[in-house]
């Protein structure tokens, strides 16, 4: 589960490539770089259960203004803009 990596006094950086309904081909997507919609929601419900998400404007915010992270902080980011992020993670984003 990834909420184990939140930490008290820390803060994660998850890094998605891409989110996706559902995959028909093996090969494309070997490595596992889009992932399957309902991990992607899974992942983030447990995130939302046990840490605090943060924009990267807070991040930097409480870095200038030395203000300490609440506990268990992380950001959710996308590499590359794929049409997924927008049609798949981003209502599950939306709704959490």
């Amino acid at each position: 589960m990834i909420a184990n990596y939140l930490s008290n006094d820390g803060l994660v950086i998850l890094l998605f490539h891409g989110v996706i309904k559902n995959s028909k081909y093996n090969v494309r997507n070997y490595i596992q770089k889009h992932i399957q919609e309902d991990y992607f929601n899974q992942t983030l419900r447990s995130l939302k259960k046990y840490g605090q998400c943060l924009s990267m404007n807070e991040i930097i915010f409480h870095k200038i203004e030395r203000n300490p992270l609440p506990p268990n902080s992380f950001a959710i980011t996308f590499d590359d803009g794929f049409e997924n992020n927008y049609n798949v993670a981003a209502p599950i984003l939306d709704e959490l």
